[in-house]
């Protein structure tokens, strides 16, 4: 299915986010691309593989390892402390 969607023009099936105040109980995760192979193409930004997902109801993972289905807007939450931690970690591996 995914390569089907990626012909079409994503952004125009992209469901609207749940706009939804539930508090501090959410946070915006950073996507790891490698353990979301299942959606992600070679040349794909994480935006594209957010927005595969939200149409399709697929499960992303994020650098800590939480799960979920993109639904809501990640600019309304603040960045999850771990996954930022992790992506820190590894922009050192890589001398950056």
């Amino acid at each position: 299915m995914t390569d089907t969607l990626l012909e079409a023009d994503v952004e125009s099936v992209v469901i609207p986010y749940e706009d939804t105040e539930d508090g501090d109980e959410h946070h915006t995760h950073l996507i790891n691309p490698p353990n979301n192979l299942h959606i992600w193409l070679p040349g794909m930004s994480i935006q594209e593989v957010v927005n595969i997902a939200r149409t399709t109801g697929q499960v992303v993972v994020a650098l800590c390892g939480y799960t979920w289905v993109p639904k809501r807007n990640p600019e309304k939450y603040d960045a999850c402390s771990k996954c930022i931690s992790v992506a820190g970690e590894l922009m050192k591996g890589m001398g950056e």
